[in-house]
């Protein structure tokens, strides 16, 4: 197997970039998107998130959809905002450098949060309901209707917890895992749920599923959330802290196996930066890898080890290809 280093020269690697001063890109002026026009017609509100590279002046370029509800109206309309809002680059040292950054973009009507129709709250209870008999084909049906009726960040939100409970008695844990991210918008506190200890119980189950699916980047992430919500955390969560942060400071190989997600898209958040991909199918684009202080754009070839530079720092890779195709990431 062929070895190829990414990015930065191969004399950069035992740079650790994290010991000088860092400060990330400070957000000066974020541009409203234009609201599709259709959308607006329809009361149907959304969010985009994010990820790109902020360059030394500050320019913004290398943009990646992590994920969005609403369609690609919207990540059309929030991309080109984001190409006009202003950044102050980051500096190390005091000095410019090129970064990454993620942003998201709410589509909201109305200066209040729009709650849910009294016909989506009858869906939801009778969903509910349902679920105490586990009953597959009714509950697919409601969240069939519900899909249909969704329109409020609300009414989205609610939407894909149901999935998600959908998916932890009769899907994968993969698409347990993926609708409870979309319900939770990828945020820590949550204004659709009744109180703090929901948000708390919803986070605690996607840092196990992240953990469990070998997210293990994100589970991190995730459990620095849970840290600033609730000092105190259960032993399960505090078991599966600690075997994510053995597998990543002795760099215990591991292989991840998923699907490309409806439009044919699945990043990554990688434990470290040396890695080979074995995919089912063709890609739409090359691969990208976009880390925390540069962006690599290059073609897959099979059974080819990558490596980019410790000094890069934190990466996570964007793959988009063929809607649901397989594909195996070995992190070595």
């Amino acid at each position: 197997m062929i070895l190829v280093t990414l990015g930065l020269k191969a004399a950069d690697a035992g740079v650790d970039g994290d010991v000088s001063t860092y400060i990330p890109p400070k957000l000066l002026e974020q541009t409203t998107p234009i609201y599709p026009k259709s959308a607006l017609d329809d009361g149907t509100e959304a969010w985009v998130y994010l990820h790109f590279m902020v360059d030394t002046k500050g320019k913004i370029n290398d943009i990646s959809v992590i994920d969005s509800i609403g369609g690609s109206e919207f990540e059309t309309s929030a991309i080109a905002a984001l190409r006009e809002s202003r950044f102050a680059p980051a500096r190390e040292d005091g000095e410019p450098v090129s970064a990454s950054r993620a942003l998201k973009f709410k589509f909201v009507l109305g200066r209040t949060p729009r709650k849910e129709t009294p016909e989506f709250t009858d869906l939801t209870i009778s969903f509910m309901s349902h679920m105490v008999e586990e009953n597959q084909y009714v509950l697919r049906a409601k969240l069939a209707e519900m899909r249909k009726l969704a329109k409020t960040l609300n009414e989205f939100a609610l939407l894909g917890i149901l999935k998600s409970m959908y998916h932890q008695l009769w899907g994968t844990e993969e698409s347990h895992l993926q609708a409870l991210r979309r319900g939770l918008a990828y945020e820590s506190t949550f204004s659709f749920l009744p109180d703090d200890d929901s948000s708390v119980d919803l986070l605690t189950v996607k840092f196990l599923l992240e953990a469990q699916q070998q997210y293990y980047s994100d589970a991190l992430s995730t459990y620095r959330k849970l840290e600033r919500l609730k000092p105190t955390l259960d032993r399960a969560v505090k078991e599966y802290h600690a075997k994510v942060l053995d597998i990543r400071q002795n760099r215990i190989p591991f292989i991840k196996t998923a699907e490309l997600d409806d439009v044919g898209r699945w990043n990554y958040a990688l434990l470290w930066n040396q890695f080979y991909l074995e995919l089912e199918s063709p890609l739409a684009k090359d691969l990208r890898v976009r880390c925390k202080r540069e962006s690599v754009t290059f073609k897959y070839e099979p059974y080819r080890q990558y490596l980019l530079p410790d000094s890069s720092g934190n990466c996570r890779l964007f793959v988009e290809g063929t809607p649901y195709a397989s594909i195996k990431l070995h992190q070595l």
